[in-house]
């Protein structure tokens, strides 16, 4: 089977998500659109991309193998594996790996240059990111992570304002967290769509009503224009007289 190299482009323009890292939790934001292109057809709809186990809470981007990813990580005994980092890299990685055999088994050659990710939060407060390909890769995140759409701007919002953010509340950094996928959605309205929040403190994630989404995307809106205005404000200039 041969891919379009616009198939992969396009796969690469979904999805924004956020993860950040707080004094005493974690956030994570999603939009809720997911598009398969493997098939050689586009196919998008409306999906919850996040999978939760007893310990550890994910979100998926990129197709179908993201999902298998992260929904093996959620399968986890986690009691049973050590909290140490190399412990915990190998049964990411291992879920990895096993997702990308299952999906190519399934359809036999996998579209290449595909870029498929699974931002982890643990619910001890650590955040991780895997990258899932036939050789996946994974990583610890210490205050930030983003990923999806590849040439999204609405990455400057969060490298600009989480500076330091694992020094603050986590309810002080959910509105950053929707803000930047809400804005992603603006720059690329095909590829990002809707909004689902997770906060994670203590040992229990939280998920964000549909009336708590509401109230993050007017205040967003606010934000909009309020910096619209401020944008718009003439400047004076000293005339010499």
């Amino acid at each position: 089977m041969q891919y379009h190299s616009l198939y992969t482009k396009e796969q690469n323009s979904m999805t924004f998500q956020v993860g950040l890292v707080g004094n005493d939790g974690l956030v994570l934001a999603s939009d809720k659109l997911f598009q398969d292109c493997e098939g050689g057809a586009k196919s998008p709809r409306k999906a919850r991309k996040f999978e939760s186990g007893s310990h550890v809470t994910c979100c998926y981007s990129g197709d179908i193998m993201a999902m298998y990813a992260a929904q093996l990580i959620a399968a986890l005994d986690w009691t049973s594996i050590s909290r140490d980092t190399n412990s915990i890299k190998r049964s990411l990685l291992d879920c990895g790996k096993r997702a990308y055999q299952q999906r190519e088994r399934e359809i036999g050659m996998i579209p290449p240059y595909a870029i498929r990710k699974v931002i982890v939060a643990a619910h001890n407060s650590t955040l991780w990111l895997l990258h899932v390909s036939e050789q996946s890769a994974v990583e610890p995140c210490e205050d930030r992570v983003i990923a999806g759409d590849t040439q999204n701007t609405a990455r400057q919002y969060v490298n600009r304002f989480a500076v330091n953010c694992e020094s603050r509340p986590v309810l002080g950094l959910v509105r950053l967290a929707a803000f930047a996928v809400l804005m992603a959605g603006y720059e690329n309205c095909e590829g990002v769509e809707g909004l689902d929040v997770v906060m994670i403190r203590g040992e229990l994630p939280y998920t964000f009503t549909k009336e708590q989404i509401q109230a993050l995307k007017d205040s967003s809106e606010k934000l909009c224009r309020d910096i619209e205005i401020s944008l718009s404000m003439e400047v004076v200039y000293p005339t010499g007289e």
